[in-house]
C-alpha cells in the first residue's frame, strides 16, 4: 500500500490500520453465514461508501468566522 501510494515508511502504522479496517468489512468463509466480521460483531451490514484509495489527496474544510 505504501509503495503504490508513494508514501514514506513513517505511514506504516496508518497503512496497517487501513488494511485491518478493510478486511473487517469483507465477507469471509470462516463465518457460517459467509458474512463480514463487522456484521457478525455488530449485527448490521457495514457501509463501504466512505472508503477511498490509500494515499489519495484529501482536503480539509476549516470554517473561519468572519469579522472576529
Amino acid at each position: 500500500m505504501l509503495n503504490d501510494a508513494g508514501l514514506p515508511n513513517k505511514y506504516w502504522g496508518d497503512a496497517v490500520l487501513h488494511a485491518a479496517h478493510i478486511i473487517n468489512r469483507l465477507p469471509t468463509k470462516s463465518l457460517e453465514s459467509k458474512s463480514t466480521p463487522y456484521e457478525a460483531y455488530t449485527g448490521s451490514r457495514p457501509s463501504v461508501s466512505h472508503l477511498r484509495v490509500f494515499g489519495c489527496t484529501a482536503h480539509t474544510y476549516i470554517p473561519w468566522i468572519l469579522g472576529e
